[in-house]
């Protein structure tokens, strides 16, 4: 298993947090624990059931992981189009998914995920290449979209 992605998010107020992604859609938070001065597990959480899966069940797919700028949630993409969203600070932190398709049908291939600084929810930006067809490829423009949540 190899480390794909790393974030440091504020889960409480008093503590900092490191967010480990790994391949297959496995997210592991874990923070220092001060009394002992050991790390502590905070959630160890997988967007990998079979239902989620794309293709083939040995796909390994690298996840998308995102932390809000005000560190109200983490949100980990899977398998191109499944969303696991994680709250942070103040909530019973119970991560919750869903599907890309529900929000718009165009969003596949997603290049990058981001949040937006500033707003009162957190709103997270994605950007994506719309499906095309094989004659639309030759003329080679440019054509990611942008979508936010």
């Amino acid at each position: 298993m190899r480390l794909n992605s790393f974030h440091n998010p504020l889960l409480y107020e008093e503590l900092d947090s490191i967010l480990l992604a790994f391949e297959e859609a496995r997210v592991s938070v874990i923070t220092m624990h001060a009394p002992t001065w050991t790390m502590k597990t905070l959630h160890l959480h997988t967007i990998e059931e079979e239902f989620l899966r794309t293709g083939h069940p040995t796909d390994v797919y690298t996840p998308l992981v995102a932390v809000d700028t005000e560190n109200r949630c983490s949100v980990i993409l899977g398998y191109d189009q499944y969303v696991a969203v994680m709250p942070h600070v103040g909530s019973d932190h119970s991560p919750f998914t869903f599907e890309l398709k529900e929000v718009d049908l165009r969003i596949e291939n997603i290049i990058d995920v981001c949040f937006l600084h500033d707003f009162d929810q957190p709103t997270m930006l994605i950007l994506f290449e719309p499906p095309l067809w094989a004659g639309l490829r030759s003329v080679k423009i440019p054509l990611a979209s942008l979508e936010y949540l």
